[in-house]
């Protein structure tokens, strides 16, 4: 079994690869599909049915079909496997104008020192 090593909250936590293959399909299905397993379905040439069973675990996410969503959505080979949630959230960051980008920075300075507080 793949394990992956993120930071959650204070602590490190192990994520399986069927976690981050989810997480990245979900992240697909909001960002390129517009939030609609249906349209994520049409796609993929598959039924929504087996994208909601993707989703809700009911089915896991074969290597084979990793690749298919990843030729779909128009992401590399093996984006599927690799952690992107931060990548994200810095993506967003950048799109902000700078004073905007100052009050984020300003945020997260603020939670670092209230955690070294504790």
């Amino acid at each position: 079994m793949v394990w992956s090593l993120y930071l959650e909250g204070r602590g490190l936590t192990l994520r399986t690869m069927s976690e981050i293959r989810l997480q990245n399909l979900n992240i697909l299905i909001n960002e390129i599909w517009f939030g609609s397993q249906t349209e994520a379905a049409r796609q993929l040439d598959c039924t929504s049915g087996y994208i909601s069973n993707l989703c809700n675990q009911n089915k896991g996410i074969g290597s084979k079909t990793a690749r298919k969503i990843e030729k779909a959505a128009g992401k590399p080979v093996g984006w599927l496997d690799s952690e992107h949630s931060y990548d994200m959230i810095f993506a967003k960051i950048k799109l902000l104008n700078h004073s905007n980008r100052a009050a984020v920075k300003l945020f997260v300075d603020q939670l670092i020192a209230d955690q070294s507080d504790e």
